[in-house]
């Protein structure tokens, strides 16, 4: 079956066309609390300290170093979505089952609307259970609850229930006094994007409510990676900051300026983005550690995500291609 996509559309609102529509009658600006704006690296704080080192060596664990690396040999079958992690990635097939690749996680069973992928995985079933595996002990067990839509960080895990967020793990801090119809999260990032007006209010779950900001849209759709996010705009533009907390080592991805565009979806992983215009066509920036910008040439596809060190992407038949690797991999042919 072809990639389908009305299931990313009610997945994570970048219809354009609809977004405009929302935002037409908005005339209040929501108050900013972010202390640092633009794509300045804000190196003058230090960060409470992360766990990314260490998960990194639990996530190369289950990555086997010989031959092509694991985590870019997609599966066959065609998919619907893709949420790109560490070291593995899960798709969601059209009949609504989960397969992950690359790190070994146990398989997560049944039948899924929606799937975040890190460290290990979480996905939100049919019926709103959220079912998750290989997290790490930080995050705790599984939270009961019916929900729409998970997303796993390296030490916390937020899912959203209509309007409501809840997180759980290190801190566990989610914003309150928000409609949000859609969230995203990365390793030490999360944002929701709030629905009077497509503002991203974001905030890191590890430090609580000194973290967290509005950044004024309105947005289609936002995503996040390690240390910092970025938004697609209504118009096809994308704009970036900084979360309040950057360590100085990420400033060559916070510093970057993003691809003019105009795009039509927006994914960003650890340390690197990538964008889709009308056409299909692939464009990514950030850091590149293994070829994880540098999509195949000639390359067209329905859906792109981006992972920490790899990137994948659904192609107008549903099949699926991935770029880059993970370390231990090294450079992929």
């Amino acid at each position: 079956m072809p990639y389908d996509p009305t299931v990313m559309n009610r997945r994570r609102g970048w219809d354009l066309l609809a977004a405009s529509i929302a935002i037409a009658g908005c005339v209040r600006t929501l108050p900013s609390s972010d202390p640092v704006s633009g794509t300045d690296a804000g190196t003058d704080r230090v960060p409470p300290s992360t766990s990314r080192d260490a998960g990194m060596d639990e996530a190369i664990d289950g990555i086997d170093g010989g031959g092509p690396c694991p985590v870019t040999i997609a599966p066959a079958g065609t998919f619907n979505f893709l949420s790109a992690g560490n070291s593995l990635t899960c798709g969601i097939h059209p009949d609504g089952t989960l397969t992950c690749w690359g790190l070994s996680v146990p398989a997560l069973t049944g039948v899924f609307k929606d799937v975040s992928a890190l460290l290990g995985a979480c996905g939100v079933r049919t019926t709103g259970q959220l079912d998750c595996a290989g997290l790490p002990t930080s995050v705790g067990t599984t939270p009961a609850g019916i929900y729409d839509q998970v997303v796993i960080a390296e030490d916390a895990l937020c899912a959203r229930a209509g309007a409501q967020v809840d997180c759980w793990g290190h801190a566990g801090y989610a914003p309150q006094g928000y409609v949000f119809e859609s969230l995203t999260g990365g390793a030490y990032y999360m944002c929701g994007l709030e629905a009077s007006q497509h503002a991203a209010v974001c905030w890191e779950p590890r430090v609580g409510m000194e973290s967290q900001g509005v950044q004024q849209g309105p947005f289609a759709t936002v995503d996040t990676g390690r240390f910092f996010a970025c938004g697609l705009r209504v118009d096809g533009s994308v704009a970036c900051w900084v979360a309040a907390w950057p360590p100085a080592s990420e400033a060559a991805i916070l510093q970057q300026t993003p691809p003019a565009g105009p795009f039509r979806e927006l994914s960003v992983g650890e340390f690197h983005a990538c964008a889709l215009d009308a056409a299909g066509a692939v464009t990514c920036w950030g850091e590149d550690h293994y070829g994880d910008t540098v999509p195949p040439a000639g390359l067209v596809l329905a859906h792109v995500s981006a992972g920490s060190y790899h990137t994948c992407g659904i192609k107008p038949d549903g099949t699926v291609v991935c770029w880059g690797g993970s370390p231990p991999c090294g450079t992929q042919p």
